[in-house]
Protein backbone atom coordinates (compact mmCIF):
# COMPACT_ATOMS: atom_id res chain seq x y z
CA UNK A 1 0.00 0.00 0.00
CA UNK A 2 1.28 3.26 -1.30
CA UNK A 3 2.24 6.24 1.13
CA UNK A 4 0.96 8.80 -1.61
CA UNK A 5 -2.74 9.93 -1.57
CA UNK A 6 -5.16 8.15 -3.83
CA UNK A 7 -7.46 9.92 -6.43
CA UNK A 8 -10.79 7.90 -7.44
CA UNK A 9 -11.55 9.15 -10.86
CA UNK A 10 -14.71 7.89 -11.95
CA UNK A 11 -14.77 8.64 -15.68
CA UNK A 12 -16.88 6.50 -18.88
CA UNK A 13 -15.38 8.26 -21.64
CA UNK A 14 -11.97 6.20 -21.60
CA UNK A 15 -10.28 9.07 -23.98
CA UNK A 16 -11.60 12.03 -20.76
CA UNK A 17 -10.16 9.07 -18.16
CA UNK A 18 -6.90 8.46 -20.08
CA UNK A 19 -6.24 12.36 -20.48
CA UNK A 20 -6.96 13.16 -16.57
CA UNK A 21 -4.56 9.95 -15.92
CA UNK A 22 -1.63 11.15 -17.98
CA UNK A 23 -2.60 15.09 -16.23
CA UNK A 24 -2.11 13.45 -12.75
CA UNK A 25 1.16 11.08 -13.64
CA UNK A 26 3.71 13.82 -13.18
CA UNK A 27 1.94 13.74 -9.57
CA UNK A 28 2.88 12.44 -6.61
CA UNK A 29 -0.78 10.44 -6.56
CA UNK A 30 -1.87 6.86 -7.07
CA UNK A 31 -5.43 7.08 -9.21
CA UNK A 32 -7.96 4.12 -9.46
CA UNK A 33 -9.87 4.64 -12.27
CA UNK A 34 -13.43 2.76 -12.82
CA UNK A 35 -15.97 3.67 -15.65
CA UNK A 36 -19.22 2.94 -13.76
CA UNK A 37 -21.02 4.51 -10.70
CA UNK A 38 -21.04 0.60 -9.57
CA UNK A 39 -17.32 0.31 -9.94
CA UNK A 40 -16.93 3.61 -7.83
CA UNK A 41 -19.39 2.92 -5.02
CA UNK A 42 -17.11 -0.43 -4.75
CA UNK A 43 -13.86 1.37 -4.32
CA UNK A 44 -15.51 3.54 -1.66
CA UNK A 45 -16.03 0.53 0.22
CA UNK A 46 -12.89 -0.21 0.08
CA UNK A 47 -10.95 2.61 0.50
CA UNK A 48 -11.73 6.41 1.23
CA UNK A 49 -9.90 8.15 -1.17
CA UNK A 50 -8.46 11.74 -0.48
CA UNK A 51 -10.31 13.18 -4.08
CA UNK A 52 -13.04 11.80 -6.07
CA UNK A 53 -13.03 13.12 -10.04
CA UNK A 54 -16.47 12.50 -10.68
CA UNK A 55 -18.46 12.75 -13.87
CA UNK A 56 -21.92 13.28 -13.90
CA UNK A 57 -23.23 11.41 -17.00
CA UNK A 58 -22.41 7.35 -16.22
CA UNK A 59 -23.90 4.84 -18.12
CA UNK A 60 -25.21 3.11 -14.88
CA UNK A 61 -26.49 5.74 -12.67
CA UNK A 62 -26.08 9.81 -12.29
CA UNK A 63 -22.80 11.13 -10.40
CA UNK A 64 -24.82 12.73 -8.02
CA UNK A 65 -26.00 9.64 -6.81
CA UNK A 66 -22.31 9.28 -5.53
CA UNK A 67 -21.97 12.49 -4.38
CA UNK A 68 -25.04 11.82 -1.83
CA UNK A 69 -23.79 8.86 -1.20
CA UNK A 70 -20.59 10.90 -0.44
CA UNK A 71 -22.21 13.32 2.02
CA UNK A 72 -24.42 10.42 3.51
CA UNK A 73 -21.94 8.63 4.59
CA UNK A 74 -19.58 12.10 5.57
CA UNK A 75 -16.95 10.61 3.97
CA UNK A 76 -13.60 12.40 4.75
CA UNK A 77 -12.70 13.69 1.22
CA UNK A 78 -13.21 16.60 -1.76
CA UNK A 79 -15.02 15.76 -5.03
CA UNK A 80 -14.49 17.54 -7.76
CA UNK A 81 -17.61 17.22 -10.68
CA UNK A 82 -16.31 16.65 -13.92
CA UNK A 83 -18.76 16.63 -17.13
CA UNK A 84 -18.06 16.83 -20.74
CA UNK A 85 -22.17 17.21 -21.05
CA UNK A 86 -22.11 21.19 -20.55
CA UNK A 87 -22.40 23.88 -17.27
CA UNK A 88 -23.31 22.11 -14.06
CA UNK A 89 -24.17 24.20 -11.22
CA UNK A 90 -24.01 22.03 -8.04
CA UNK A 91 -24.13 23.67 -4.65
CA UNK A 92 -22.60 21.04 -1.83
CA UNK A 93 -22.86 22.38 1.74
CA UNK A 94 -20.55 21.07 5.18
CA UNK A 95 -22.00 18.35 6.36
CA UNK A 96 -22.88 19.46 9.95
CA UNK A 97 -20.08 18.37 13.05
CA UNK A 98 -20.82 17.46 16.39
Amino acid sequence: MSDRPKILLIEDTTSLARLYEQYLASENVDVVSVETGKEGLAELEKETPAVILLDIELPDMNGMEILRHVQQKQLPCSVVVITAHGLSLIHISEPTRP
